[in-house]
């Protein structure tokens, strides 16, 4: 593969081949409490909220922790502590885009519709990971 080549195969990245998929979504009257045993138990840094199978918001494990703190009370629901209007892009977006989407907002993650109609995610870890991938050349073996 030619310098330029390569180069191409770099910026023709797409989001896609980073996301992970999203398990688990939440409703938006899911309690704290349920929030933080699905974290814990799933491994999550942050769940999708749909209402209607209707994308209103995300929760970071931030979010849940800050929430804990502030307020000291498993009453709160996803909707009182979650991030409305989440960033989501489509699967085929450039990978460079939402990266600097991402940075530029100081956003988390991404939610990824993805092209058969299903949610992933797209975290900043993700992102490093797409990173070191590039910079050790793995990326452009895989085709």
């Amino acid at each position: 593969m030619s310098k330029k080549q390569k180069w191409e195969r770099i910026k023709n990245l797409t989001v896609e081949e980073f996301t992970t998929p999203c398990p688990k979504v939440v409703e938006p009257d899911t309690e704290l409490s349920e929030l933080e045993r699905l974290m814990q138990e799933e491994n999550f840094r942050h769940i999708p909220v749909q209402e209607n199978d209707k994308l209103v918001g995300i929760i970071s494990e931030r979010d849940v922790f800050s929430s804990y703190r502030a307020n000291n009370s498993d009453t709160l629901l996803a909707k009182d502590i979650m991030q409305k209007d989440p960033y989501l892009v489509d699967s085929r977006t450039k990978l460079s885009e939402v990266a600097f989407d991402m940075s530029k907002n100081k956003y988390g993650s991404a939610l990824v519709k993805t092209s058969d109609g299903e949610l992933g995610i797209f975290t900043s870890t993700d992102a490093l990971n797409a990173l070191v991938e590039v910079l050790r050349g793995d990326v452009l073996t895989s085709d």
